[in-house]
């Protein structure tokens, strides 16, 4: 069964450092409480509070010292009066306590899952609703919606309800616009990449980023996925997870055990560049994550036999001819490969979400040119599991967290 959505900080190795002795964590009380950093080298999380269900740290994302953490609020018991609403928690490195909360925008019905995916760049946020609904010819139909926020500079406009840069709506029915997010582009012109999981899609568009709002330079565009051989691995999950870096956009397909890359996104007419496959065995959800850098392209298949991510580099044009296999340390928990990270010094990073308090990630260091297929080290998280990588930033630092009321940050 595929794992729910989940999220990322950035940390230090704490686990490898001893810092599981002689924690002290505070619970989150009630629904409004900002979660707090509660061991030596910065860790947040709340105490799962089965009344409470906010799903802090679904998803996570980290960029130039900006950390953002959804709570979508998506598991509300039944007979509760909780909103459902979601939020967006927003932290500074340099902060032990959430600097901005984002809120639910009062136009949206309970239960969108606003928080469900989100990305930052430093001074922005990109975030998704993939169950929320619009009107479409005068009927209530649930497309997703994806917002961006400005959460730098004197004046952010990202506490409380505040209204969104820029608003991104599905466009069909049942699209679940939203359940991957992704930000790219340059210093002048921004990229928001938008996975369509029901609809089996990614939308983006490009934009003129001002002060006060950005506006786009591009129509909003749909891409859908290139016929699949064989065609019994139809795609039907296109854009179940995204990644940009600069003008190129990683997108993965599950379903037909496929990750692609498109170039030249900014013109308004995105180059499909390659395609890559799984190598190691059928239906094993290569794809399941993506993570690209530059020239380097990660791609998680948690569910290959035996389990494993792939990581290619290219010169000049991109290319997956040269996949290399990850592998995790013996005894892994399992999961390997539902969630992957890149940072700009060239680490990889692979998590393996595991159950029963038994999460994991693994580093991986190129020397000499190449990756080792074995990890370079392991971070363990006993008596949380359920971990994911999503992120990591310009620092080589990686955000590691659960979906269940937690989020560790791994400086």
């Amino acid at each position: 069964m595929k794992l729910p959505r989940r999220i990322v900080l950035v940390g230090t190795l704490l686990t490898l450092l001893g810092a599981t002795s002689g924690a002290t964590a505070f619970a989150s009380g009630t629904r409004d409480d900002i979660p707090r950093m509660f061991r030596p080298h910065a860790i947040f999380s709340v105490i799962p509070d089965p009344a409470n269900y906010s799903d802090f740290g679904k998803w996570g994302a980290i960029e130039k010292g900006m950390i953002a953490i959804g709570a979508p609020e998506t598991q509300i018991p039944p007979h509760q009066t909780k909103s459902g609403r979601g939020k967006v928690f927003i932290y500074r490195k340099s902060r032990t306590v959430a600097s901005a909360i984002i809120r639910h925008s009062p136009a949206l019905a309970d239960g969108s899952g606003f928080g469900m995916s989100v990305a930052v760049d430093g001074s922005y946020v990109v975030v998704g609703a993939p169950y929320a609904s619009r009107k479409v010819n005068g009927q209530s139909v649930q497309t997703g919606m994806t917002y961006v926020f400005s959460c730098g500079g004197a004046q952010p406009n990202c506490n409380s309800a505040a209204a969104p840069l820029a608003t991104i709506p599905g466009t069909t029915a049942h699209a679940e616009c939203g359940y991957a997010v992704a930000i790219g582009g340059s210093s002048s012109r921004l990229a928001v990449a938008v996975g369509c999981r029901g609809g089996n899609a990614v939308e983006w568009r490009a934009y003129l980023p001002t002060a006060g709002s950005w506006t786009p330079v591009t129509p909003l565009k749909t891409l859908t996925p290139p016929p699949v051989t064989p065609p019994t691995l139809s795609c039907t999950d296109f854009g179940y997870s995204v990644a940009m870096s600069g003008w190129s956009l990683a997108i993965g397909c599950q379903a037909a055990d496929r990750a692609y890359v498109y170039t030249d996104v900014l013109p308004g007419s995105p180059t499909l560049a390659t395609t890559c496959s799984n190598p190691s065995s059928t239906f094993g959800y290569f794809g399941d994550a993506v993570a690209i850098s530059g020239s380097t392209l990660l791609i998680g298949a948690w569910q290959s036999v035996p389990q494993r991510a792939y990581v290619v580099k290219w010169t000049g044009s991109p290319s997956c001819s040269t996949l290399h296999a990850l592998k995790p340390s013996s005894g892994a928990p399992a999961f390997f490969g539902n969630g992957v990270a890149i940072s700009t010094a060239g680490t990889l990073w692979v998590s393996a979400a595991g159950s029963n308090s038994t999460g994991a990630a693994y580093e991986y260091k190129m020397t000499g040119g190449s990756w080792p297929s074995l990890p370079t080290s392991k971070v363990g998280t006993p008596g949380i599991g359920n971990d994911e990588i999503f992120a990591s930033d310009t620092t080589s630092q990686v955000l590691v967290t659960g979906y269940n009321d937690h989020a560790d940050l791994i400086p």
